[in-house]
């Protein structure tokens, strides 16, 4: 299995230029089919970095967070649309591997993970949806036993698409 990442959580983002946001070495990769990812797994997922910040809503990460992240990652504004920065906004899913998106009930980011969801879905590539009740961005954190679950159920995933058939 290969995990990709997007936007913020890039390893090298910090280091890029400013104004060139070249995607994540693995989505290369992917890209030029040298391997084929076999399962997404987003927690807490920030996958729109152009939309505007509702500046109204409440939680751990706050507006002025949002708005910190986009200017260190994407100092020109122009590449926050990127399909890489906010996959979200891409033109189409469709290719895209099985998902498992992990949101929390009160984070101010779980209508990008529930939108992405659902954007996947009516594409028809399965989804497994978690949203722990409850909650903020920090959902692992929330209940112990409820976290347990959730990377259980996680690593369950995993095995199913990584097992050998």
């Amino acid at each position: 299995m290969t995990t990709a990442s997007t936007g913020p959580a890039s390893p090298s983002a910090a280091s890029r230029p400013a104004g060139r946001w070249p995607p994540p070495p693995v989505c290369r990769r992917a890209n030029r089919g040298s391997f084929a990812p076999v399962l997404q797994v987003l927690g807490v997922p920030a996958l729109d970095m152009a939309t505007a910040v509702d500046t109204g809503a409440p939680g751990m990460i706050s507006p002025a967070l949002r708005r910190l992240v986009r200017r260190v990652y994407f100092p020109d504004p122009a590449t926050r649309a990127d399909p890489y920065a906010s996959p979200l906004l891409t033109d189409t899913v469709r290719g895209l591997p099985p998902a498992v998106v992990l949101t929390a009930e009160r984070d101010t980011l779980r209508p990008d993970g529930d939108k992405y969801a659902a954007r996947l879905r009516n594409a028809g590539i399965e989804v497994v949806s978690d949203m722990t009740p409850g909650a903020d961005h920090y959902f692992l954190s929330h209940d112990l036993d409820r976290a347990r679950r959730t990377m259980e159920m996680v690593a369950g995933q995993i095995r199913r698409r990584t097992s050998p058939a």
